[in-house]
């Protein structure tokens, strides 16, 4: 959640399970499926607040099946694993970026 608590990011559809999150008044960073560094959780590793100084440096040393949301005041940085095991599908509208693990669930929102 962005600073003054109003989101740019909704999440639609059946939500794979959380991993780890850390929310500050700069970021917040949710980590889905089960994402590994050197064999361990990224809960585990001390790298999870990392994640929103350096997203595109400690999104590569990640593994396993996992999507990282990273939503700052100024950005929201999307990024899955090598082989899009939790696939996104995501649109831009007035209320700001709407992403989905369900292709049904966006296209159910649109249809509202």
């Amino acid at each position: 959640m962005s600073p003054g608590g109003q989101s740019k990011v909704l999440v639609l559809g059946d939500v794979p399970r959380t991993a780890a999150r850390d929310d500050s008044d700069q970021h917040t960073v949710i980590l889905y499926g089960s994402p590994t560094v050197d064999g361990r959780m990224i809960s585990d590793t001390g790298r999870l607040g990392n994640l929103a100084r350096e997203p595109e440096h400690v999104a590569r040393e990640l593994n396993g099946e996992f999507v990282v949301l990273i939503e700052t005041p100024d950005q929201v940085f999307i990024a899955n694993d090598r082989f899009a095991s939790l696939p996104v599908f995501y649109l831009v509208d007035s209320i700001g970026l709407v992403i989905s693990f369900s292709y049904q669930a966006i296209w159910r929102w649109l249809s509202k």
